[in-house]
């Protein structure tokens, strides 16, 4: 039996009951970390979700875009941002990459940038380029938390050799990091003398996850968000998939396609049909059984259908 859509809604409203209207996607603002290099292949993942009528954001890379590279359907994708300079700050993790410095720096350039702004902002979400958001479900998680609080909302890794690395208390960066707005302009205060502390972290996200604990605030865990630290065949992870609304995922392109005879994006756009016809159930998994025939069918819905018949010599 499929899902109802009243259970997936009781989910949204069980955390909090401030009488406030719910969160909508013009009340966040989006920070994407990215690059000279790897924008041009990911841009395409962006473009699937992003919604240019309602959303608020910035892209940020490491050099400026060539003008072909700028101008390019650049009406389907979020601005493009420069970093700023991250030379002077120290980073110790041997054989690591110092662009987390920059990645990191994300959420104090996007707070800088919109805290100003005329229209309301509740939420900050920072993600990679190759991020890719259910922008509905997000909204709806997010309207769970009063953004007039502290919080900082996200998901661990699904692999335990990653949590055990970097902290199983930390929101991976590639699935989604939330911060209220209240959280966020706070943060941005202090960020760069806070980061100056963690030169020995490895990531961005390590360090918006130590500046975070500096001001006395833990993950609020929702497992709806994936880093999918995965690779090869993630039927099994997916087709599994817990009873949460799906917000993110990650990591696509180190995955087999998600269909067969598909190359990895035409699968993720193929998903997005589904997505966008019932956002609130995808990959929801429903179990049904015909005890006459000794079937098991299962439905990933949006994406699989398996059938399991016992077969009697």
């Amino acid at each position: 039996m499929l899902q109802p859509k009243d259970t997936i809604n009781a989910y949204f409203s069980s955390s909090q009951n401030q009488p406030q209207s719910l969160t909508e996607i013009d009340h966040i603002v989006f920070g994407i970390g990215s690059s000279l290099n790897s924008w041009p292949a990911r841009r395409d993942y962006v473009k699937l979700w992003w919604d240019t009528q309602r959303m608020r954001g910035c892209v940020f890379v490491d050099s400026p875009l060539s003008s072909l590279e700028n101008n390019t359907d650049s009406h389907l994708l979020p601005p493009i941002c420069v970093s700023e300079d991250t030379s002077r700050f120290r980073y110790t993790w041997a054989g690591g990459d110092r662009n987390a410095i920059r990645i990191a720096r994300c959420v104090l350039e996007t707070v800088r940038m919109f805290n100003a702004s005329a229209d309301e902002v509740r939420w900050y979400v920072f993600g990679d380029d190759d991020t890719i958001f259910i922008p509905e479900i997000l909204a709806r998680t997010l309207s769970k938390y009063d953004h007039r609080s502290w919080y900082y909302i996200g998901a661990t890794s699904e692999i335990y050799h990653q949590n055990w690395l970097f902290g199983d208390d930390m929101a991976f960066g590639g699935g989604g990091v939330a911060l209220s707005s209240s959280l966020a302009n706070v943060l941005a205060k202090n960020f760069d003398s806070c980061i100056e502390r963690y030169p020995h972290l490895y990531g961005g996200d390590a360090r918006i996850h130590a500046c975070v604990l500096e001001l006395g605030v833990g993950l609020s865990h929702e497992p709806g968000f994936h880093q999918f630290d995965v690779n090869g065949n993630a039927l099994g992870i997916l087709t599994s998939h817990p009873t949460r609304p799906l917000v993110s995922l990650h990591h696509m392109s180190h995955i087999d396609p998600l269909l067969p005879n598909s190359t990895t994006f035409s699968a993720i756009q193929h998903l997005f049909a589904a997505v966008e016809l019932d956002p609130l159930r995808i990959f929801q998994l429903s179990v049904c059984y015909d005890r006459r025939y000794s079937w098991t069918i299962s439905v990933s819905w949006g994406y699989t259908v398996q059938a399991n018949i016992a077969l009697h010599p």
